[in-house]
């Protein structure tokens, strides 16, 4: 089993291939969670009531549907999210053009409302 260190050391690794800097990829990613998520609820739903004895139905109302929502919300949007977009050059660096391009800057996700 690998510790902490090497599974970080190997999602480095693999960050700077950059292979998450593609949109497909990113796609795909968020779709095997949406997928992942699914195929667990019932244990997600155990695990919430065995911490906070929330029912289901609270459980998705307040925790899931919001996950499903950002999901399904970061599927429509990705594309227009990561495309580059031209931004105003300051005067020291004219006759130049500037851009802002998100992208992938690390190998955490948080998640968070």
């Amino acid at each position: 089993m690998m510790n902490y260190a090497e599974i970080i050391s190997r999602q480095k690794e693999y960050f700077l291939t950059g292979e998450t800097k593609n949109n497909d990829f990113r796609i795909e990613q968020l779709k095997k969670l949406q997928t992942l998520i699914h195929q667990h609820e019932s244990d997600l739903y155990a695990a919430v009531y065995a911490d906070f004895k929330k029912s289901e139905f609270d459980t998705y109302a307040s925790e899931l549907s919001q996950v499903y929502d950002a999901l399904k919300d970061s599927l429509k949007h990705i594309s227009r999210w990561a495309k580059r977009k031209r931004v105003k050059t300051n005067l020291f660096n004219l006759p130049g053009h500037s851009f802002i391009v998100p992208e992938p800057l690390g190998v955490c996700l948080i998640i968070s409302d």
